[in-house]
Parts: C-alpha cells; structure tokens; sequence
C-alpha cells in the first residue's frame, strides 16, 4: 500500500528513470500571469511504492516526480522538476467509493482543490490554486477465491491513481 510519507530519495531516483527512459525531464518557467495550469499526476504501486509521475503543461511545465504526505481529507504535495519543486496543498472535498467484487477492485473517484504552498528555484514566486479530479483504483487479493477488504489484514495487489489538477499559476 502506498506509504503516508514519500521519501525525496525515491523521487529523485524515479526522475533519473524517466529521464533515462527517454523523457527529457527537462521543466521551464514561463514569466506569465494567472496563466492556465495543468498537472497530470500518475502512479502505480507495481513500478514504484513511493513516487508519481507528474506531467505538468503551463507556467509549470515538464515531466518531473511526486511525493506526498496525506490523510483522510488531504495534505501537501510536493512536485520536483528540473528547474525547481511546487508545494501543493490539497483539499479532498469528496471521495465515492464503487466496490466491483466481481473483479475485486474499488475505485474512489477523488475531488477537491489546490492551491501552491511555496515554490523553490524557478518557481520560488509561484502562486496559484485550482481543483482537481481522479480515480484511485485499488486491486484487491483473491485468497481461496473471496477478496479480502481492508479489514481482512491483507495488503492489496496493486494501487493505481490518476488525477488531473487544473486552475491557474502565476510566477511572479
């Protein structure tokens, strides 16, 4: 299961596979005001147990790392790229959860809102909010055939989330 606190050790390290698997990696601010942002967040427990793909399109751009530290209603995310790191904090406003035990999965469809804590190198002026959307979906262990549920103490197979910020980002 993906870990409360995600280490900047893992978040460096996946940054150096993207980038040694052909991603450039490379992140550029651009000098706009209240400019229209995007951040795509992607994560899969059976490549990395710690970190997210992001993908970032605005005054925030390139391909870059996540980590976060969460709880039942949110938290603070931080997205490292080439030319520096955002501090998001998050706000979950709801989460619905559909239960497939045919398929032995839950999915939690997430939303909320954002807004950028502090930011460190090219984005160290960076301000801006916004909401967000995605899908967690949890891939549950069939034991004997029956899937076990969180109170079974058993951990599940694979976690996958997929979320989309947007909203609008200023660097100056």
């Amino acid at each position: 299961m993906r870990a409360l606190t995600r280490s900047t050790l893992a978040a460096t390290a996946i940054a150096g596979l993207l980038t040694a698997a052909g991603s450039t990696g490379i992140a550029h601010a651009t000098p706009a005001a209240n400019t229209a942002q995007t951040i795509r967040l992607h994560y899969n427990s059976a490549v990395s147990d710690q970190v997210s793909q992001a993908v970032a399109h605005g005054p925030i751009a390139g391909v870059g790392a996540e980590v976060e530290n969460f709880g039942d209603t949110g938290g603070q995310a931080i997205v490292t790229f080439a030319d520096g790191s955002v501090v998001i904090d998050v706000a979950i406003a709801a989460e619905v959860p559909g239960f497939r035990p045919t398929a032995c999965t839950m999915d939690l469809a997430q939303s909320g809102s954002w807004s950028i804590d502090h930011g460190t190198g090219a984005y160290a002026a960076a301000t801006g909010d916004g909401t967000f959307t995605g899908t967690r979906r949890i891939h549950g262990t069939r034991i004997k055939g029956a899937c076990q549920g969180p109170d079974s103490g058993v951990d599940p197979r694979m976690e996958t989330d997929d979320v989309l910020l947007t909203g609008t980002v200023s660097l100056s």
